[in-house]
Formats: structure tokens, C-alpha cells, sequence
């Protein structure tokens, strides 16, 4: 399936969809989502708890992506449900199949070497005297023959192979039989490979960094614009201002989501502008890597390169480089 450029552009303005792709792209060894029913009754994706979300919020999520063609939806299981209001959470009730106790328990028909059959309601390990001769032996031991294990009533003192079996909704407390139960469909999702590059291609890695900016004290402008020292002006994905002792300080901030590695096209672009700018300090930040060449390149341009495997990741690094920009030890313009 093609993946529609404008459609991806919008649906990445949903933070939560911003998040979610990060999250599968970078984060999961297993780029597949498997569903497990909730206490509450409702499906969780344990993949996805890091991301904050409501179990409703997930369930809308994942219906975008797979209708957009991000996601591919498969069947992962059915779940029994309770046929009056479909809720899944529910209880198994065990009952005597004559008289519909629960009061029962498991025993071992037991015959010992003396002849003597009976019944015993005990572990292994546990002794037994033999009512028949009056010795004493474990279960398991040599001198006893398991013939089987049976059930017995406490309320009607019957035997039985096999206990019946109800079920008990937990929301409306229906009880019904295995039968009378509804079947409904988990869903697993599956990334499409294929849709990825073109995804992350719209992704940027930088849009989180403004409220980091922010809050260190910076003026922020995104995409912002900054002239060089040879008079010509140049754009960028993040400028950044901040005054310090009466003095401004600049810093450039560029970076790329790849798949793999980031190739150096749009880390190349950044050197001229590091250039004649001379900035306080430029950063370019790839997930999860830049490749070797294009970071020996910005290494000899002052560009300091940082590489994460998720934004979130490269955020803290982040926020450490530029707090260490008020050290003095750090070299102005």
C-alpha cells in the first residue's frame, strides 16, 4: 500500500500518533503488538504502556494507523465474552455436576497391596494408614496402585470424573455456560515495513526540544532564520537565542529520524551555515545514528552530533548539552 504524503503529514500532527511511531520504530525488538485482556475487562498492549495513553486513546491509535496503512491488522486470538453486555472479564465457576455445589474436592482412588481400595484427599508426600490393615504409606509409594482421581461432593457425598463449569460476567454478573458465551476477535498489529522510511520522513526529532529550549530560557524559533557573518541569511530548523551577560547566545539545532542510519545530505547542509555563522553552538541530532563519514564532517565543523535511539533519549542528551553552554569552560562566539 501507498502511503499518501499529505495524509502522513497530517496525522502526524496527532502527538500521540508522533509518539506511538517513535515508540515501534526505535524502541521494540518485535515490530508487532500483541493484545492481553485487562483485569478491567478491556484489551491492553503491554508494548504500548510507556506512552501514557488510555486503553480507549490506544484503541484509536491503532485504528488510524491500519486504515492510513501504517499498521496491519491481524487476528491474534477469539476471547470468550458475556453474551448480555460483551464485557471480557470474566470468572470461572466450578460446580458439582449433580447437585451444583461447589463444594468438592479432588482425591485419589488408591488401592493398596493388602487389597483395600479408597478414596484420599492428599499430597504426594503426605502418609495415610490404611484403614484395611492398618499400615502406614504414602501415595506415590511401591506398596500403592493409582487407579485414578476423582471428584467429591461435600453436599451430596457423589463421586464424578469431571465438574461442570460456569461463567460469571464481572461487570454484570451474568453466570452462563461455555455455550451460551459470545466469541470476539483480539487483534494484533504488525508495522508495515514498507511504510516506515516514508513515516519517519515526515518525523522530526526536534519539535519536542522547543518546550526543553523554553524552559532552559531560550527564545525559540522554529524553523527560524540567522545571518552570517558574510551578510547572507540563512534558515534553519531550530534557531535559538538566549542573553547572557549582556551578550546573545546562538545555537543551531538541526536532526533527522532514519530507519537505519541517517545518511549526511541533511547534516551537509548545516556546515555552511555553522560556518559563517559561527554560532555558540550547533547540534544535529540523529535517530538512531548518523553514518561515520557525514559525523567526521561535522566533527571538524564544530557541529556536535547526537545520536539516540529514541527522542525522548535524545532530549536528555540534549538538555545536558545545553546546560553545559552557561559553563565557562564552554567557548563563546
Amino acid at each position: 500500500m501507498t502511503l499518501d504524503s499529505r495524509k502522513v503529514e497530517k496525522l502526524l500532527q496527532d502527538q500521540a500518533i508522533q509518539n506511538f511511531i517513535m515508540m515501534l520504530a526505535h524502541s521494540m525488538p518485535v515490530k508487532s503488538l500483541k493484545p492481553s485482556p485487562s483485569l478491567e475487562g478491556g484489551i491492553r498492549y503491554e508494548a504500548l504502556s510507556g506512552l501514557g495513553l488510555s486503553e480507549k486513546e490506544v484503541e484509536r491509535v491503532l485504528k488510524v494507523l491500519d486504515e492510513n496503512g501504517v499498521l496491519e491488522k491481524r487476528i491474534y486470538r477469539k476471547v470468550l465474552c458475556c453474551p448480555a453486555c460483551r464485557f471480557q472479564g470474566l470468572e470461572v465457576k466450578a460446580y458439582c455436576p449433580h447437585c451444583g455445589s461447589s463444594e468438592f474436592e479432588r482425591k485419589i482412588l488408591y488401592e493398596h497391596r493388602c487389597g483395600h481400595i479408597g478414596f484420599q484427599a492428599v499430597e504426594k508426600e503426605s502418609k495415610v494408614r490404611c484403614p484395611g490393615c492398618g499400615k502406614v504409606f504414602t501415595i506415590e509409594g511401591a506398596e500403592v496402585m493409582v487407579k485414578g482421581r476423582v471428584y467429591e461432593c461435600a453436599g451430596c457425598r457423589k463421586t464424578f470424573d469431571a465438574f461442570d463449569v460456569a461463567n460469571i460476567c464481572r461487570r454484570c454478573h451474568r453466570e452462563f455456560r461455555f455455550e451460551e458465551g459470545v466469541l470476539e476477535n483480539l487483534y494484533e498489529y504488525a508495522l508495515r515495513e514498507e511504510a516506515l522510511p516514508e513515516v519517519l520522513k515526515h518525523l522530526s526529532p526536534l519539535t519536542p526540544l522547543r518546550g526543553t529550549l523554553e524552559r532552559l530560557g531560550f527564545k525559540v524559533s522554529m524553523p527560524g532564520s540567522v545571518v552570517g557573518v558574510s551578510g547572507i541569511s540563512y534558515s534553519g530548523n531550530i534557531v535559538a537565542r538566549k542573553p547572557v551577560n549582556g551578550a546573545e547566545k546562538v545555537v543551531l539545532i538541526d536532526g533527522v529520524i532514519g530507519v537505519d542510519v541517517v545518511d549526511a545530505s541533511s547534516m551537509l547542509e548545516l556546515i555552511p551555515k555553522v560556518l559563517d555563522v559561527n554560532p555558540d553552538a550547533a547540534f544535529y541530532v540523529a535517530i538512531p545514528r548518523l553514518e561515520e563519514k557525514a559525523k567526521k564532517l561535522a566533527v571538524r565543523a564544530g557541529i556536535v552530533v547526537v545520536e539516540a535511539r529514541t527522542v525522548q533519549e535524545a532530549l536528555t542528551i540534549m538538555e545536558r548539552e545545553l546546560v553545559n553552554l552557561d559553563s565557562p569552560t564552554r567557548s563563546g562566539r
